[in-house]
């Protein structure tokens, strides 16, 4: 405990709160307590006699009493519901049936949360902002799953990821895509990685699936502020074929939108390659690092 600042526990869960409450930072306490016992069992044994158990329960109630955090479930439900969840879960369990089996399943919540958000991380489609001053860049987040934009920036699908793509999210990403150019038939998809610094290997059979899928249907994939490792990773794994990436998504979106044009793709409805020349070009946007 002295050289790693671990909980001094005792024989016993009762002993270790009284432990707790007394200060105590080292097991060289249960040396004391032991040598107090012996004395005590040696010459004070008669007195025991007329304690009451009922003090003896006081005592070790109110050093139970203080290990009890009444502000950490508060804090949470006040914070982050979704993380109480797990809370209550270890405690009734430990409570109910044994501590073992509250602390693992308390854990076990845990982790499916973390693969959860990490299977699903919350990536954005971007739309042109109507107005300029509604966003600093130019675009605006999109509620893909509850309604598909109608009118994409100059025919040009952006997809911003908002967390490094590991194996559980890779299946989502790429059905997303699909679900995406099979509403909206866009001609090339921008993806912004800035926020991408790390690729597993799945990961980046993930992006080299992507873009053979987008070649099948004639569209192009482009790059913006990929991280230098996961560009060397992508790379490795033969995934930027017919691919080019850019320092910054005004880059990108511009090259996109001149590749659409060149390719006189027609996006359905009024999104002809003759409309789409006539489409303003996104206002200047600052580079995404």
């Amino acid at each position: 405990s002295s050289f790693f600042q671990s909980y001094p526990i005792t024989g016993s869960f009762s002993r270790t709160a009284v432990n707790s409450a007394s200060g105590v930072m080292t097991p060289l306490a249960g040396a004391i307590t032991g040598l107090i016992v012996v004395l005590a069992l040696q010459f004070m044994t008669g007195l025991f006699f007329y304690i009451p158990q009922a003090a003896l329960g006081a005592i070790i109630i109110s050093s139970v009493a203080t290990m009890v955090d009444y502000e950490s479930p508060i804090e949470m439900w006040r914070v982050s519901k979704l993380d109480l969840f797990p809370y209550l879960l270890s405690f009734w369990l430990c409570l109910l049936i044994d501590i073992k089996t509250g602390v693992l399943v308390g854990v076990a919540a845990n982790v499916l949360i973390v693969l959860f958000f990490t299977a699903r991380p919350g990536h954005q489609l971007l739309e042109q902002a109507p107005h300029a001053d509604d966003a600093p860049d130019g675009l605006l987040p999109t509620r893909f799953y509850s309604r598909i934009v109608d009118r994409l920036p100059q025919g040009v699908a952006i997809y911003r990821l908002n967390a490094s793509v590991l194996f559980p999210a890779v299946a989502d990403l790429t059905d997303t895509m699909a679900e995406l150019h099979s509403e909206t038939k866009f001609a090339a998809l921008v993806l912004d990685c800035g926020k991408v610094n790390r690729l597993d290997f799945t990961a980046t059979a993930g992006f080299k699936e992507l873009n053979e899928l987008l070649h099948e249907k004639h569209a192009r994939l482009f790059l913006a502020c990929l991280h230098p490792d996961v560009e060397e990773m992508l790379a490795r794994a033969h995934a930027l074929i017919n691919v080019t990436t850019f320092p910054d998504v005004e880059s990108a979106v511009e090259a996109a939108h001149h590749f659409v044009v060149e390719s006189g793709y027609t996006l359905g409805g009024n999104g002809s390659a003759e409309d789409n020349e006539k489409r303003p070009l996104l206002g200047a946007m600052p580079s995404v690092n």
